[in-house]
């Protein structure tokens, strides 16, 4: 059984290497694109959107939307990749 506390470290880098396939696959909509680079752009420049959200949270609830409204049998080809 794995430990939960390096589950949860492994996370991250999960979803990142996660995202950038789903970014390079053609069978994911151009429009889902847009939020996890979007979430990208607020990490780089915060001052461009008002309000008080932390930059680290606005990046990682980008990468966590794309890859829930990414069509699931890609997103499930992906994990079992990995």
């Amino acid at each position: 059984m794995r430990n939960p506390l390096r589950r949860w470290m492994g996370f991250p880098d999960r979803y990142f290497r996660l995202t950038l396939r789903l970014l390079r696959d053609p069978r994911v909509p151009a429009y889902l694109k847009l939020l996890p680079l979007a979430s990208l752009l607020y990490l780089l420049f915060p001052d461009l959107f008002p309000g008080p959200l932390d930059d680290v949270t606005a990046f990682f609830v980008g990468m966590y939307l794309f890859v829930r409204l990414s069509p699931q049998e890609v997103v499930q080809e992906y994990l079992e990749e990995t």
